[in-house]
């Protein structure tokens, strides 16, 4: 994810991802990203809803 989509600003966001989100799941969703030849946007709303479906916030508090 850093390597492709990170524009500087979301490695934070991608660690938090990679953290939280089942293996199996992140691994779909970069397959079909990937396939679409996506962006940094639609890897985040992808990662996003995956997240919202178990309940899971990707978001640091402070």
């Amino acid at each position: 994810m850093l390597e492709k989509y990170d524009d500087g600003h979301s490695d934070v966001f991608f660690c938090l991802a990679v953290n939280l989100l089942e293996l199996d799941d992140l691994k779909e969703v970069m397959d079909n990203i990937d396939n679409l030849n996506g962006d940094n946007k639609l890897l985040k709303d992808e990662l996003n809803s995956l997240a919202s479906k178990s309940n899971i916030v990707l978001m640091l508090r402070k």
